[in-house]
């Protein structure tokens, strides 16, 4: 774990007071190996969590985010907030994971669209990528296209690495303009 602290002067700023960020954290985050078995998370602690990135490509302030509600199981559950106006473009990035070349892997997941008896179509799709950003996601796993259930439904997707390297998962969200979540 390390703090930064950063410091910005421009030339002819004439206010050097708020020039300095607040402190921030970073975290260096060892990549997991599953050669020994499987990688699981509940997104239930900070452990779990760690590594894990959300990214709005489309700039809309609409994306994925953790709620403590709504949760397959446990209290925490990574959703897409949706956008009134704009067609989704977001995603949710896996922490780092060591993969190995022509070796078979299967994510498996739980998904819903809904919340009680209000079900909204959504759209979304899965993906790997040597890097947690929608332009290294350049592998697609499986496009589940439209989906509406407003219970939690079992997903699973297989791939298979052409290279060894480090790899991420990724959620792409491209539903359509206000589904709700």
């Amino acid at each position: 774990q390390y703090t930064v602290n950063t410091f910005i002067a421009a030339s002819g700023d004439g206010d050097l007071s708020n020039d300095t960020s607040s402190a921030f954290t970073v975290y260096n985050i060892a990549n997991t190996n599953i050669d020994s078995g499987a990688y699981s998370t509940s997104f239930e602690t900070l452990n779990t969590i760690l590594g894990w990135s959300s990214e709005d490509v489309n700039n809309d302030n609409s994306q994925w985010d953790i709620y403590a509600a709504q949760a397959n199981t446990g209290n925490f559950a990574y959703l897409y907030v949706f956008n009134s106006n704009n067609t989704a473009n977001d995603w949710l990035h896996s922490t780092c994971i060591d993969l190995k070349a022509n070796k078979a892997y299967k994510v498996n997941f739980f998904y819903k669209t809904g919340s009680g008896s209000v079900i909204y179509p959504e759209k979304f799709s899965l993906h790997y990528g040597n890097a947690p950003s929608a332009t290294a996601m350049n592998n697609l796993i499986k496009d589940f296209g439209t989906v509406q259930n407003n219970v939690y439904t079992e997903a699973a997707g297989t791939f298979m690495p052409s290279s060894n390297g480090t790899y991420y998962i990724g959620f792409e969200c491209y539903s359509t303009p206000n589904q709700y979540y």
